[in-house]
């Protein structure tokens, strides 16, 4: 699969079109960890901060942080390590249009352990929500009559209704290098 040239584009996500976008600052522990680009983050305010921050998204999200954490093979570019120097990362508030290859593959139940790890599979025009990995899926992992032991979200509040995150454009395929073209609403 060919990409358009001149597109913002790193191993996680290639934009194709870009949408609204804000610098944001990032709380200790996400920037702890590595995550990829296309991860999926949510707000919240630290005890030890008055200013918004975000943390890993987990069903609850503000957008997806364009370049990961560290983006490994981007190592001489401006934005290499910069949400692990900083604390601060590019946040993609909406309106995108973009391949990624951050979604989930396995079934809520599988991935926690709860039943069989049944694969997912996504169609064209396919609502997608925010999993608690911060990935993208096509489970509403809200919806407690399809989880019911799913009743807080992991950091222990209590399960509210998901968000819309988009739609599904074109579902991963060999054809398209494993990635998902996504629409961010």
């Amino acid at each position: 699969m060919k990409f358009p040239v001149g597109q913002i584009t790193n191993p996680d996500v290639i934009l194709v079109k870009n949408g609204e976008a804000l610098t944001v600052r990032l709380t200790n522990d996400f920037t702890a960890g590595l995550f990829p680009g296309g991860t999926y983050a949510r707000w919240t305010t630290p005890n030890d901060s008055i200013e918004a921050q975000l943390d890993k998204g987990d069903g609850r999200f503000a957008g997806f942080i364009l370049f990961g954490n560290p983006d490994a093979g981007q190592t001489y570019t401006s934005y290499y390590q910069q949400a692990k120097l900083t604390n601060y990362a590019t946040l993609m508030l909406g309106g995108q249009l973009y391949w990624t290859k951050q979604f989930e593959t396995i079934g809520f139940d599988g991935r926690n352990s709860l039943g069989p790890a049944t694969p997912l599979t996504y169609t064209a025009g396919q609502i997608l929500y925010v999993s608690e990995n911060g990935k993208l899926t096509n489970e509403d992992e809200s919806d407690l009559t399809l989880f019911p032991s799913h009743t807080a979200y992991p950091n222990g509040d209590p399960m509210g209704i998901n968000q819309v995150a988009g739609q599904c454009v074109v579902p991963a395929s060999g054809s398209t290098q494993s990635y998902m073209l996504a629409q961010q609403f």
